[in-house]
């Protein structure tokens, strides 16, 4: 779930959105993905006493009117209370993971597929062949960097071409254009050289 805040107004004083920093070494750590956050945040009775200052646990992102502020669930914010004023914010929820809402979206032809780097003594960037209005190939980057035995999963459409490239390179170790009726978990091998092309 994502939301998309929208400042209406900054001619008040309190009341700003707030948002609790997580420690930096953990992720997804409570059943619901969110990280853990000290416990004297856990509970509503300090934010009586909170004032608009960022401190090294809690950030007060600058919102003028129009700005906009979009972060997930996994986000531990709030409100500060309002001292002078009233604050006025249009927010929006989404999510595209939502089954409720999937079908939706069946008419794009999106369907999941996952590479999968088997190959050893080699780092593979996995990149996405994209084209310019203008006719122009070029890269763009999905995972850099992937280790041997690494799967990537992601949603993609007919037609699409990936290329597993040797890391910081060029190099094409492999190629893949999807199909939806065909393979949905692709393997990164080298590229075999047939005796004509040498």
């Amino acid at each position: 779930m994502h939301t998309l805040n929208i400042a209406l107004n900054d001619d008040f004083e309190g009341g700003s959105l707030f948002y609790i920093k997580p420690p930096a070494d953990q992720e997804g750590e409570a059943e619901d993905d969110r990280p853990d956050i000290p416990e004297q945040y856990k509970n509503y009775d300090w934010i009586n006493s909170l004032k608009r200052k960022n401190t090294s646990d809690i950030i007060f992102p600058t919102l003028q009117t129009g700005d906009v502020l979009i972060y997930n669930f996994t986000l531990w914010h709030a409100v500060a209370p309002l001292e002078v004023g009233t604050r006025y914010s249009f927010v929006l929820f989404y999510d595209m993971d939502n089954p409720a809402i999937q079908g939706d979206f069946d008419h794009l032809g999106n369907f999941p597929v996952s590479f999968y780097h088997e190959i050893e003594d080699m780092k593979i960037d996995l990149v996405f062949v994209d084209e310019t209005d203008e006719g122009e190939t070029y890269f763009d980057m999905i995972e850099d960097n992937m280790q041997p035995f690494e799967e990537v999963t992601m949603d993609t459409y007919d037609d699409h071409v990936f290329l597993a490239l040797i890391s910081g390179t060029d190099t094409v170790v492999s190629e893949f254009v999807m199909r939806s009726g065909g393979t949905r978990r692709y393997t990164i091998v080298k590229k075999e050289v047939l005796n004509d092309e040498l």
